[in-house]
């Protein structure tokens, strides 16, 4: 991310846990637990919640985000840099209160807004055909905001 953000550490694996487990990690839960039996629990998680900022990053932008459960409000509120943030409300993949909508309220002058209410998550994605105009739009704001941000 663009600021010191941080996972919620826990150590445990939930029954339904928060976010899907990723397709290219179906083991991570058990790899997880293989880290804290070699290394102990406060190795992994000093790891998992150091600051990973990278000032190479000079701006942002997140479309149909993710992942925001996971991070802790603090982390989000210490970026410093301009983020612009899109989402569809009607996105059955990542609710838009829990992603979207927590961004750009957690971090300082995130630039956030829905592009629809009926647009969903894959009119983000580049394969979905009927999602062009979705993806069109939303770069008539991307594209300005990246001018503005990173012409130097």
């Amino acid at each position: 991310m663009l600021g010191s953000t941080r996972a919620n550490f826990t150590g445990s694996t939930p029954a339904n846990p928060v976010l899907p487990i990723p397709p290219d990690h179906p083991n991570i839960a058990a790899e997880t637990a293989e880290l804290v039996s070699r290394y102990g629990r406060a190795t992994v998680e000093t790891s998992a919640l150091a600051d990973y900022r990278d000032e190479r990053f000079m701006a942002g932008v997140l479309l149909a985000p993710a992942i925001c459960p996971i991070l802790d409000d603090a982390s989000l509120a210490a970026i410093r840099r301009p983020v612009l943030v899109r989402w569809g409300d009607n996105d059955g993949v990542e609710a838009p209160d829990d992603n979207g909508r927590r961004y750009t309220r957690l971090i300082p002058d995130a630039d956030g807004r829905s592009v629809g209410e009926h647009v969903g998550h894959v009119e983000f994605s580049g394969w979905h055909e009927p999602g062009a105009p979705v993806r069109a739009g939303v770069l008539t704001d991307v594209v300005p905001f990246f001018r503005t941000y990173l012409s130097g």
